[in-house]
């Protein structure tokens, strides 16, 4: 960190960081408090109970929410978990610390500083358990943390039906055992994979959802579907729509393989149940829902285990916690089944609870749009840890938390797909407003969320005045973030994925794509 000292005076004009009213110095002789930031990979807020969802699906975070400030629009930085992760532990843009989409976005440089390095240097213990993929220490996210095992399965897919384990479960038995003999105060970050697609949730939880699902009975219907497929060169349209499903719920393990899959495709799109199909298949699109909702309420029990241990330890009366999500997911909207390259409201939408101890941090819900990247300089400002020397862009939520009255943090958010020959886009939302710009291109659509909050109508053509401004605050950014970027040095080194990576992100969906 010293080394990187002398030039943050220089950027203190362009960084936004730490305008906030400090909170109560802690007492002589009290102990710094320790801090368990949650991250649930690629969940959508609208799918809780604290966030209005009438299902099932979060009886134990509708607890905490209950208990903690609850932020109802907190906006990513991206929506790809490696750039959003990166940006929720350094406080900086996608675009300032490098590493973006693409298969191999490459790690981003030690002139960067994370959260964990900061906690590091002020006496922290850190660590971090994570399911791979993405969440991997070698694209720079294990900057700071002393301890940041691999998990023994991660060439696994995350499942947790029959056709395999959870990766969740196992994950959780390592943070227990280190949190059992860890020295305080610490800095614990935990990531689990389990809502991400492939969402092969178990049979009992879906149930809840889907009282008929029979996992058995779905992959004898599969099976015998293919057998006739391979045999007759027929399919009805059930036949093909229980295919299409299948894709979804469970992987073709155990099956027959399927002669001729191009003739195969070119049936079931008559009856418009082909993969390409499925964003238009409402019957497939209310199955994908139900094994998202699945795998949030098994993920939701599971981490009642963690909680558990922190009141057994004694720990939740000095333990900050944090819930998070990196980004949403498309359910169909705007024609995808996915996040990466899209930068509408199901993809930047995040969960962001604080639990903060101390009677000053009453339970609240802020209605204020705020950032992930405002995640960082709230926790060093709850830490007592002075920031001010450091090129954050996101600012302290502490006013918030403390009931204090805020304007809106403006959000801006990157996307470029994994796919290279896919343009990048970039985002503004200024509460009202959201407007996503296409440089390459020369594309634009601006939203109004007051008349439209699924963001299903171009406005850009009514609003000139509107758009001009966003676009201008879209081209400001773009130059500070230039601007740090050169002043921290901050382009990504090259990576070299090894081969258990590569199998971890294909496993994700994480696959590169030939141009168009």
């Amino acid at each position: 960190m010293h080394a990187r000292a002398a030039a943050w005076v220089l950027l203190a004009a362009l960084a936004a960081c730490n305008r906030s009213t400090p909170v109560e110095p802690r007492a002589p002789g009290k102990p710094p408090p320790n801090i368990l930031v949650v991250v649930l990979d690629t969940l959508r807020p609208d799918h809780l109970g604290c966030y209005g969802s009438s299902r099932p699906t979060s009886p134990r975070l509708d607890s905490l929410a209950q208990r903690s400030c609850l932020f109802e629009n907190a906006q990513s930085a991206a929506p790809l978990t490696v750039a959003s992760l990166l940006s929720l532990v350094s406080s900086l843009y996608p675009a300032v610390h490098g590493v973006q989409g693409e298969l191999n976005p490459g790690r981003m440089s030690e002139h960067v500083t994370t959260l964990a390095e900061v906690l590091a240097a002020h006496g922290y213990t850190t660590a971090a358990f994570t399911e791979g993929g993405y969440a991997n220490p070698r694209f720079g996210l294990g900057q700071g943390f002393q301890t940041f095992p691999a998990s023994p399965n991660d060439s696994d897919p995350n499942v947790s039906n029959l056709l395999g384990t959870s990766r969740l479960s196992e994950n959780l038995a390592r943070t227990q055992t280190w949190l059992r003999g860890v020295k305080q105060p610490f800095f614990l970050f935990f990531h689990t994979y389990e809502v991400h697609q492939p969402n092969y949730a178990r049979q009992d939880y879906m149930r809840m959802f889907r009282p008929g699902f029979d996992e058995a009975a779905d992959h004898a219907r599969t099976a015998a579907a293919i057998q006739r497929w391979d045999h007759e060169h027929a399919a009805s349209e059930e036949e093909c729509q229980t295919l299409l499903e299948h894709l979804y719920q469970c992987p073709r393990t155990g099956l027959p393989d399927l002669l001729d899959p191009d003739g195969f495709e070119r049936l079931a799109h008559k009856y418009g149940c082909a993969p390409d199909d499925a964003v238009h298949n409402e019957k497939l699109l209310a199955l994908v829902r139900d094994l998202y909702d699945g795998a949030i309420r098994y993920t939701d029990d599971q981490l009642e285990l963690l909680w558990n241990l922190l009141d057994e330890l004694q720990l939740q009366s000095n333990t900050i916690l944090v819930v998070v999500s990196d980004h949403g997911e498309g359910l169909g909207e705007h024609e995808r089944i996915e996040h990466s390259h899209n930068l509408h409201e199901e993809a930047l939408h995040v969960v962001l609870l604080i639990h903060a101890p101390g009677q000053e941090f009453a339970p609240r819900r802020v209605k204020t749009q705020v950032r992930s990247i405002d995640v960082m300089p709230t926790l060093l400002e709850l830490a007592g840890i002075d920031a001010s020397g450091l090129p954050l862009q996101g600012e302290s939520l502490v006013p918030l938390m403390l009931g204090h009255t805020q304007a809106d943090h403006l959000a801006f958010s990157h996307a470029r797909h994994v796919d290279e020959f896919e343009p990048p886009q970039f985002s503004v939302r200024d509460g009202r407003w959201r407007l996503i710009v296409e440089p390459k291109t020369k594309k634009q659509w601006l939203y109004d969320h007051e008349n439209d909050p699924s963001e299903l109508k171009d406005v850009s053509g009514q609003y000139p005045e509107v758009l001009a401004r966003l676009s201008s605050l879209i081209e400001q950014q773009r130059r500070q973030d230039e601007f740090l970027r050169a002043k921290l040095d901050s382009a990504p080194g090259e990576l070299v994925i090894d081969e258990q990576t590569m199998q971890e992100l294909k496993a994700l969906g994480y696959t590169g794509k030939e141009p168009k």
